[in-house]
């Protein structure tokens, strides 16, 4: 990417992260988002997600903090969580998502 490129775009940024009130850090719009509009338009343009069970995880030879790197950031859905093809050590604002029943 480019200046040019860079600069334009900041017409998509909608979210920044920050504190929250109940789960720490979490992603907050910025201002208001168009219905329809993807607001992680850049997040990891080129990634894809990996499916690791948790035992797959639990029995992986690496230290235990980096297993909470991945608990800590990946979504767990149904006993497999889905990690960046690219590295724990990339991950975008996305990974601060959190669910809310008045958004």
């Amino acid at each position: 990417m480019d200046k040019k490129q860079f600069l334009e775009s900041l017409k998509d940024v909608w979210c920044r992260l920050g504190c929250t009130s109940h789960h720490g850090i979490g992603v907050i719009a910025i201002r208001d988002i168009p219905r329809g509009t993807n607001p992680f338009k850049n997040c990891d343009p080129h990634g894809d997600l990996l499916e690791i069970s948790q035992e797959e995880l639990a029995s992986y030879d690496c230290d235990d903090s980096v297993k909470m790197l991945v608990r800590d950031f990946c979504a767990l859905q149904g006993g497999t969580y889905y990690v960046p093809d690219y590295g724990i050590d990339a991950i975008d604002k996305s990974y601060f998502l959190n669910h809310s029943k008045t958004p």
